[in-house]
């Protein structure tokens, strides 16, 4: 066979399939993904976390919520909840741990899905000390910190204590005998009272 007619049998197919591709039409169909439903959900959850463990109100954080729920739908028009449920909001302490935990079901267009999110403390050990120069006495903490994400990203004291991350999600707070209770936050926002 010569090339010149394998190359004008190859032209002719070329052409015949650019006709085909021109008169046919293609119409996307753009789905909302529900993975973006669910980080929506995610982050209000968190927000309303964040804003309940600093009031410490369940009926000003239930507002919150619901305000949250209507900007979001405002602004992502694909985004639809068609009824929430708070399952849990609470702030639970006691001598030795302290949490706050919000826990809503969203039932959205697609299905539903439960939303959480909580930082747990829990005090390992502590251990009273005296500083040699200055005589002024310390409580030297070591606590484990828990969150939804697993171990937090991130935790910062409020205040002028000292915080360090130890090693296997174990932290060391080393904060003045005379204080009754330091305020801990993660990188979200939740912030939790821990007793000294």
């Amino acid at each position: 066979m010569n090339y010149t007619l394998i190359a004008l049998v190859i032209s002719a197919i070329l052409i015949t399939c650019a006709t085909v591709i021109q008169q046919s039409r293609v119409e996307v169909f753009y789905v909302w993904p529900a993975e973006i439903d669910r980080g929506l959900c995610d982050t209000i959850t968190v927000n309303t976390a964040a804003y309940y463990s600093r009031v410490k109100d369940q009926v000003l954080s239930l507002d919150f919520l619901a305000r949250n729920l209507e900007v979001s739908e405002r602004y992502n028009e694909e985004f639809k909840v068609l009824g929430y449920y708070v399952v849990n909001m609470s702030i639970t302490s006691g001598e030795d741990y302290s949490c706050v935990n919000v826990t809503v079901w969203y039932n959205l267009s697609w299905g539903q899905y439960v939303s959480k999110a909580f930082l747990m403390v829990v005090v390992l050990n502590r251990i009273g000390f005296t500083d040699p120069v200055t005589g002024e006495e310390y409580t030297n903490m070591t606590i484990a910190l828990l969150c939804d994400r697993g171990r937090p990203l991130s935790v910062r004291v409020l205040g002028e204590y000292y915080l360090t991350y130890s090693h296997d999600n174990v932290w060391i707070l080393i904060v003045p005998s005379s204080v009754e209770s330091v305020v801990l936050e993660d990188w979200r926002g939740i912030r939790v009272e821990v007793l000294v």
